[in-house]
C-alpha cells in the first residue's frame, strides 16, 4: 500500500478539478459503462414465460425508455427551479458519486470482496428503482444487493434515504425489482428481486481512488478500506431489518423478504467475520477511518432510533 502521503488530498483543490484527469477516469472505467444493461437489447427476452414476456415487447420498454426521459426533464426542472442541480454540482457530490459509482463495480469485478461480482443498472432501473448497482454472489445464488451510492458529509440526506428504504421494503415486505438484468456469467437477460442498501462514502474515499486510476496505480486499491466499509455499512442495515422481522414473525407479509433479507444477513456475516479473523476491520487504522465515515454513523443511529421504537 503508498504511504498516508500519497493518499494526502488538499482540500482546496481535487485531483478531478482538471478535465484531462476526468477523462483518464472515463477511458479506464468504459468497460463498467459498456456492460451497463441496455433495455433494447431485452426486446423479445424471457419469450418462453407467459407471465413476463409481455414486459419485455418493444412497446414496452419504448415506453420504459419514455419514462426515462420524462423523469429526467422533471428533475432537471425541479433541480433548476430550487437551486439544487447547482448545488450539488458545486459541492461535488453529483460528479463524484457518478464516480464511485464505476470504480466500486469496477473493483468489485477485480477482487474486491472477493465473492460479489458487479453490474450497473440501466437507467431505468437507476430511476425507477433507485439502485445504481447490482451484485451476484459467485456461488450462483442471487443474494442481490442493490446499493444506491451517496456521497454526502450531510446525515440527514443518508437518513432519509435509509428511511425511505425502510418504509417502502422493510415494512412493507416489498424487495424492488431490478427489470433489466443481464447476468454477468451467464448473460442470460432477466429481472430479480434485490435487497436494497444505501452506501455512502466521503470525498476522500472517491478521491483516494480516482489518483489510483489516473496515476495508473489501481493495484494500490486491492486493499482499500472502503471495500470494508461497505461490509460493514451493510451489516449495520441488515441488523436493523433482521430485529425488525424478529418482532413481526407472525406478519405473512413480510415472509418473502425476511427470507431474503436473511440470505443476505448470513453472507454478509459470514464476509464480515472473515475480515475480522484477518484483522481488516478490528484494527485500530480501520477504527479511525471508520470514525470519518458520517454515514456508517447515522446507520448505527437509526439502528438504534429503530430499536427504540
Amino acid at each position: 500500500m503508498p504511504s498516508e502521503s500519497f493518499f494526502k488530498i488538499e482540500k482546496q483543490e481535487s485531483i478531478l478539478d482538471k478535465m484531462e484527469n476526468q477523462l483518464i477516469l472515463a477511458r479506464k472505467l468504459q468497460n463498467v459503462y459498456d456492460n451497463r444493461p441496455d433495455p433494447r437489447d431485452f426486446i423479445g427476452a424471457m419469450a418462453d414465460n407467459p407471465k413476463s414476456v409481455e414486459k419485455y415487447t418493444e412497446e414496452s420498454i419504448k415506453k420504459d425508455e419514455d419514462y426515462v426521459s420524462s423523469t429526467r426533464n422533471k428533475i432537471d426542472e425541479q433541480n433548476s427551479s430550487n437551486g439544487l442541480y447547482d448545488l450539488e454540482r458545486k459541492e461535488g457530490g453529483f460528479a463524484l458519486s457518478e464516480m464511485l459509482q464505476a470504480m466500486v463495480v469496477d473493483q468489485l469485478n477485480k477482487g474486491w470482496l472477493d465473492e460479489f461480482k458487479a453490474v450497473m443498472t440501466s437507467d431505468f432501473d437507476d430511476l425507477k428503482v433507485g439502485a445504481d448497482a447490482v451484485l451476484k454472489h459467485t456461488t450462483g445464488q442471487y443474494l442481490a444487493a442493490s446499493f444506491d451510492f451517496t456521497i454526502t458529509h450531510q446525515e440527514k440526506n443518508i437518513y432519509n434515504k435509509l428511511s425511505t428504504v425502510w418504509e417502502r421494503n422493510v415494512e412493507s415486505g416489498s424487495i424492488p425489482t431490478i427489470k433489466y438484468f443481464e447476468d454477468p456469467d451467464t448473460h442470460e437477460k432477466r429481472e430479480i428481486s434485490a435487497p436494497k442498501f444505501i452506501i455512502g462514502a466521503s470525498r476522500q474515499d472517491v478521491e483516494e481512488m480516482a489518483k489510483c486510476y489516473i496515476e495508473n496505480k489501481e493495484d494500490a486499491l486491492k486493499d482499500h478500506k472502503f471495500q470494508y466499509m461497505i461490509i460493514e455499512q451493510m451489516y449495520e442495515q441488515l441488523v436493523s431489518v433482521r430485529d425488525y422481522y424478529d418482532h413481526h414473525q407472525d406478519d405473512p407479509r413480510l415472509e418473502y423478504s425476511r427470507r431474503q433479507y436473511g440470505k443476505v444477513y448470513d453472507t454478509v456475516q459470514r464476509i464480515r467475520d472473515k475480515f475480522q479473523r484477518e484483522g481488516k476491520i478490528n484494527n485500530v487504522d480501520f477504527y479511525e477511518y471508520s470514525k470519518e465515515s458520517p454515514a456508517l454513523a447515522t446507520m448505527r443511529n437509526f439502528k438504534i432510533a429503530k430499536e427504540s421504537h
